[in-house]
């Protein structure tokens, strides 16, 4: 299930679908691994056609309330210099080239960018990528650091505050 959720992750027409994994997942090491592989939510087993319903209808009511924010009418497309996030299209663009992004990613990006050079906590950043299950305390870092090589020689910048959060930032221009 894991290398399957990794796979659809990587399909570019398909990777934004939700995916909910069922099973026995007895180790948290391997509930860690589905979750950093795409999965948006893990049902273990046994279960009852009423958590599962239930379950469903939370990450429907969550997605739309997601999409509301991240495409609402106000801003489809935000620019800082040679960056450029299109939320409609769910791409990022560096001096007009597209940007190779998983959904983990742009959701992180996405909440950082509607908060431009404001502080978004570390929690608030995994509840609204992970909602209840997140993977574990350190679930952001790989994608963060991801995300900074992703931006490198653009006009802007994920600044940390040391055990509290992160944040957009524009880069400051060399002079000529």
């Amino acid at each position: 299930g894991v290398e399957l959720c990794s796979e659809l992750r990587g399909n570019s027409e398909i990777r934004f679908t939700r995916i909910l994994l069922s099973g026995e997942f007895e180790s948290a090491s391997l509930r860690a691994k589905a979750f950093s592989a795409g999965a948006d939510g893990i049902l273990l087993k046994p279960f009852v056609m009423e958590e599962v319903m239930a379950l469903v209808d939370s990450k429907v009511r969550r997605c739309k309330e997601e999409n509301q924010f991240l495409y609402g009418p106000s801003a489809n497309t935000l620019q800082f210099g040679k960056f450029k996030i299109h939320f409609s299209d769910i791409k990022v663009t560096i001096s007009e080239a597209p940007v190779e992004m998983g959904s983990v990613e742009f959701k992180i990006l996405s909440l950082l960018v509607r908060n431009h050079g404001q502080l978004v906590e570390r929690e608030k950043l995994n509840r609204f990528v992970w909602g209840d299950n997140i993977p574990s305390e350190r679930a952001l870092d790989p994608h963060i650091n991801s995300l900074r090589k992703k931006l490198s020689g653009s006009d802007v910048d994920l600044k940390t505050v040391y055990g509290i959060g992160y944040s957009f930032i524009t880069s400051p221009q060399p002079h000529s």
